[in-house]
Parts: structure tokens; C-alpha cells; sequence
């Protein structure tokens, strides 16, 4: 049925608005099927607030799938059902048109979703609606040795009615495949 895949496995440090607490630690790990123009990519995420403050720990699974028409778009839904504790979930959908210089890829990702509990999964009862739009880029160093960075912004606000209340997300990493 699917005609490759490989392992995938992340982790992400997020520090806190101010810059000066460390707010949240997320750890990612599936696998990546390829069958056709099509990418499924389940997997399980754990998210952990260090301080234990600022929000509640917890195990979801994730589920992705992306289609890859080796054109500019490449449209995709994705899903978080958080399992323990049983909070709520997240979905969202999203286009990512990209363009590639050589080795490297800019991309301009867009997206739309919901998520049935808070971000910080402290109150399953707030549900928001959200778009994002940002930026991104990422340069092939190597076959197996990737430099990735992006900013996306995000609305907040429970109706999505309102561009102000919104935040930016940075996130620079490496990116190493084997």
C-alpha cells in the first residue's frame, strides 16, 4: 500500500513571551508514508510545562496527510487527540506554497483550524478558532543535513474576527535525516 516511509523523531524547546523562563518542552516521534502523491504521517506528541505553572502535561497522537503534487501548493489536514488526559483536540488545515532556488526552499505557509481545548490544555472548555500565514525557509546543506527557520502568525482570538490579538511563532532547528 505505501510505497516508502521513514522514522521521524523531534524535539522543541519554546521559551516564555518575556524571553526569560523556559515555557514549554514538546517531544514528536511517527513515521512518514509515502504512497503516491500522498504523505500520512501518524504519530505521538508529548508536552511538558518545566515550570508547572504555565500549563498541563500531556500525551496526544497527531495524524497528518499531505498532498505532494510536486507543483508549488501542497495542501494539507492534520490532527491532535489529546489521550492522557482525554482534553480535547486540534484540527487544521493548510496550504503550503513553496518555491526552490537550488538548495534552497521558501515557503509560505497559510492555515485555518480550531482547537477544542486551551493552548495551554488547562481549560478543556475554551475551544478558539485560528489563521496563520508566515514565512519560512530551508537550506539543504547536506543529503542528510538541513537548516530550517520561519515565523507565523497567528490570530487568537476565539472568533477570528479580530487580526490584533494575535501572536508570532519563530522556530529555527536542524534537521537531520538518515
Amino acid at each position: 500500500m505505501f510505497e516508502g516511509g521513514s522514522l521521524f523523531v523531534s524535539a522543541a524547546q519554546e521559551i516564555g513571551a518575556k524571553g526569560s523562563t523556559w515555557y514549554q518542552s514538546k517531544y514528536h516521534s511517527g513515521v512518514v508514508l509515502t504512497a503516491g502523491s500522498f504523505v500520512v504521517i501518524p504519530g505521538v506528541r508529548y508536552s511538558t510545562f518545566p515550570d508547572g505553572k504555565d500549563g498541563r502535561d500531556a500525551v496526544s497522537t497527531t495524524g497528518k496527510i499531505v498532498y505532494n503534487n510536486s507543483t508549488v501548493w501542497s495542501p494539507y489536514i492534520t490532527t491532535e487527540q489529546y489521550t492522557n488526559p482525554k482534553i480535547g483536540s486540534w484540527y487544521e488545515a493548510g496550504l503550503t506554497p513553496n518555491k526552490t532556488f537550488g538548495k534552497l526552499v521558501l515557503s509560505a505557509p497559510l492555515s485555518i483550524g480550531t482547537r477544542l481545548t486551551n493552548y495551554q490544555l488547562t481549560n478543556p472548555e475554551q475551544t478558539y478558532g485560528y489563521i496563520g500565514a508566515g514565512l519560512a525557509a530551508s537550506l539543504s546543506l547536506t543529503d542528510h543535513l538541513t537548516l530550517k527557520a520561519g515565523s507565523t502568525y497567528y490570530t487568537t482570538n476565539c472568533q477570528v474576527k479580530t487580526f490584533d490579538r494575535g501572536q508570532w511563532t519563530n522556530q529555527a532547528g536542524v534537521s537531520v535525516s538518515f
